[in-house]
């Protein structure tokens, strides 16, 4: 595990044990409701009260709350930096069904961030050959390298060396590997 996800795992579970502190000290206050009025207040014994209304008589500070979000649906850090350096993208074209649907079912179970390129047009075309130096599919460039046809054991290399994380290039637990002679 890196070092980030330690961290981020770390003040996580920090936060939520600290939220069931309070909520077990609490227990019988109203849970405090983001986006309403949330009062902050200090009573006589020093300690530091949050709630929709403050005890009559308390000074009190109207504060303003923020929900903690934490985005993980955009994948891990090395799997985004090796997408943002090193970008991939698939070209097919309709002639190439079977071969282009192993490709993209190998790519798609190691959850390899791509751009698709359904080679149809003039411009599609030189843009294919500008990539390979030639009009066969399927393709995958990754940055400027490029790979024609569908060799898993090459593939993986060319990832690994863009840095996408080893992790990404085995299949889900579970799952055969795509074997490109039995779809």
């Amino acid at each position: 595990m890196t070092w980030y996800r330690l961290l981020a795992a770390a003040t996580l579970t920090t936060s939520l044990f600290a939220g069931l502190v309070a909520a077990a000290a609490h227990a019988d206050e109203a849970p405090v409701r983001i986006g309403r009025s949330t009062w902050r207040w200090v009573d006589a014994a020093g300690a530091v009260h949050y709630g929709d209304q403050p005890p009559a008589g308390t000074r009190a500070s109207n504060v303003k709350l923020q929900p903690s979000i934490v985005e993980t649906s955009a994948g891990d850090f090395a799997t985004s930096d090796a997408a943002r350096k090193f970008p991939v993208v698939f070209y097919t074209a309709p002639a190439c069904a079977e071969t282009c649907d192993r490709v993209r079912r190998w790519l798609r179970e190691r959850r390899i961030p791509m751009r698709e390129i359904a080679v149809t047009t003039a411009e599609q075309i030189q843009a294919l050959r500008e990539a390979s130096g030639g009009n066969a599919v399927p393709v995958v460039t990754v940055g400027r390298q490029a790979l024609t046809g569908f060799d898993p054991d090459q593939m993986s290399g060319i990832l690994r060396g863009a840095g996408y994380p080893l992790a990404s290039l085995a299949p889900p637990a579970g799952a055969p590997p795509s074997n490109p002679d039995n779809p």
